[in-house]
């Protein structure tokens, strides 16, 4: 029988994101110019923006709490009824009905998708409550027309 090594945990390294640099980097420690971070306006800082706003993106499309996501950044559908309902609440006349169209349209499309593909039993059930909400109120549309 082959004996085998033991696993050793693994060491993760904590890296300062303003430096890029490691508590150990001998640069870092004597403050050289390899250690500051880059001024604003330069392509490297340009990009590291770019990355932080992408990993923020990314963190919010994954939601809150992580093992049972309640919350996250709207998508495209929720930000669209929310736009809707913005410019409906500022407007009047003749702009008003479409902006209460795109709010009741993207929040169908929505909860359609929260309560066909939700990622856990809350979200299937926001979902349906978003689309009872938009055939509720349709009804009520439909019935103050006849």
């Amino acid at each position: 029988m082959e004996s085998r090594a033991p696993v050793r945990p693994r060491q993760d390294r904590q890296v300062d994101l303003r430096t890029r640099s490691t508590p150990d980097d001998p640069a870092a420690a004597r403050g050289s110019a390899a250690a500051q971070p880059p001024a604003v306006g330069e392509p490297e800082a340009v990009g590291a923006e770019r990355s932080k706003l992408g990993a923020l993106w990314r963190w919010g499309q994954h939601g809150w709490p992580a093992r049972f996501p309640v919350v996250q950044f709207p998508n495209a559908p929720l930000l669209v009824a929310l736009i809707g309902s913005f410019a409906s609440s500022l407007t009047d006349g003749v702009a008003h009905p479409y902006a209460r169209g795109a709010f009741y349209a993207g929040l169908s499309v929505w909860a359609w998708g929260e309560m066909s593909s939700g990622v856990n039993w809350f979200r299937r059930v926001l979902g349906v409550g978003g689309l009872a909400y938009v055939f509720l109120e349709l009804g009520a549309a439909l019935a103050a027309r006849s």
